[in-house]
C-alpha cells in the first residue's frame, strides 16, 4: 500500500478538554511519523447545536472523528450525526462507558473533564510553590519552622529551582544560603534535624560554570571561603543530611533530596 500525499485531517471532540483524545490521536500518529496529518481540537461541545456545527465542519474536511464525549445524550446525537454525513468515527469512551455501567450496575455520571479537575494534590502543590518563593533564599525566616524540609548551601547549588521542584511535589520547603562569615539563624539550629539537609558543590566546578557565565574576579576565592565554611557547618551539624549537586539536574537531585528525607521519615505530605 503506498502513501498518501494529501493532507488527512482527525478532527477531536470533547466535552471536556479534550486533551485524552489528542493524546490517543498524536500517541497513534506516531506510527506513522512521514504522514501528513493534521489534529484540531474542539473541547467543550456540552450542546447537540454546537456538536452539529463540528461535525459539519469535520464532513467539509472529510475527517476523521475521534471523540471523548461522557454525555449519554451528546454520544447518540454524535453517532447520529456521523452517520448522517457519512463519517468515520472513534467514539474513546462510549463504549467502555456502557460497560462499565452493566458491570456495574449503575449509570455513569455524566460528568465531562473529571480526569483534569484539581484534587487536594493540586492545591497542596500550588500552595507548596507559593512557600518556596516566600521563602526563598532566607527572606522570611518565621517561615523556616513551617517547612518540611530545610536547604542550606552557597551560591550555586540550585537551591531556589529545587525548592519550587519540591514544592511541585507538594513539600513546604525554605532554604538558606551558606556565606563565609554569616552565622546560621537561631530558627535553622533549632529545626528537626531530619529535616535539614545541606547541598554542596565541587568548588573548581561551580567556579567554571560561572566563568562561563562572566563570573567577576575574584569568584574563585570567594568560592573557595564559602566551601570551607559548608565543611565547618556539616562537621558541626552530623545529624543534617549531605548531598553533592555537582553535574547533577534538579530533577536527579530532587528525587535523590525525596528518597533521603523518605528515610528519614519525612513523606510526602498529604501523600
Amino acid at each position: 500500500m503506498s502513501p498518501i500525499s494529501e493532507p488527512t485531517h482527525i478532527v477531536v471532540i470533547s466535552d471536556g478538554t479534550g486533551r485524552t483524545a489528542e493524546r490517543v490521536a498524536r500517541a497513534a500518529l506516531l506510527q506513522f511519523p512521514d504522514a501528513p496529518v493534521s489534529v484540531e481540537v474542539f473541547p467543550r461541545v456540552t450542546d447537540v447545536d454546537r456538536l452539529e456545527r463540528v461535525v459539519r465542519t469535520a464532513a467539509e474536511r472529510q475527517a476523521l472523528l475521534v471523540t471523548t464525549l461522557v454525555g449519554h445524550e451528546l454520544r447518540r446525537a454524535a453517532a447520529s450525526l456521523t452517520k448522517e454525513h457519512r463519517l468515520t468515527a472513534i467514539d474513546l469512551l462510549g463504549g467502555l462507558l456502557e460497560q462499565l455501567g452493566q458491570r456495574l450496575r449503575a449509570p455513569p455520571d455524566s460528568v465531562p473533564n473529571r480526569l483534569h479537575e484539581p484534587g487536594d494534590a493540586y492545591f497542596r502543590a500550588v500552595e507548596a510553590v507559593n512557600f518556596a518563593v516566600r521563602a526563598d533564599d532566607g527572606r522570611d525566616l518565621a517561615l523556616v519552622p513551617e517547612a518540611d524540609a530545610v536547604l542550606l548551601g552557597m551560591h550555586g547549588t540550585s537551591k531556589t529551582p529545587l525548592a519550587v521542584w519540591m514544592g511541585a511535589q507538594g513539600y513546604r520547603v525554605a532554604n538558606l544560603p551558606l556565606r563565609a562569615g554569616e552565622a546560621l539563624p537561631a530558627e535553622v539550629e533549632a529545626l528537626d534535624p531530619r529535616r535539614v539537609v545541606v547541598l554542596t558543590v565541587d568548588p573548581s566546578h561551580l567556579a567554571a560554570l560561572l566563568d562561563r557565565h562572566g563570573a567577576e574576579p575574584g569568584r574563585l576565592e570567594r568560592i573557595l571561603a564559602d566551601d570551607a565554611h559548608v565543611d565547618a557547618i556539616v562537621e558541626a551539624h552530623p545529624r543534617w543530611a549531605v548531598v553533592d549537586v555537582t553535574g547533577r539536574s534538579v530533577d536527579e537531585t530532587g528525587a535523590r533530596v525525596v528518597r533521603l528525607l523518605a528515610d528519614r521519615g519525612i513523606g510526602r505530605p498529604g501523600g
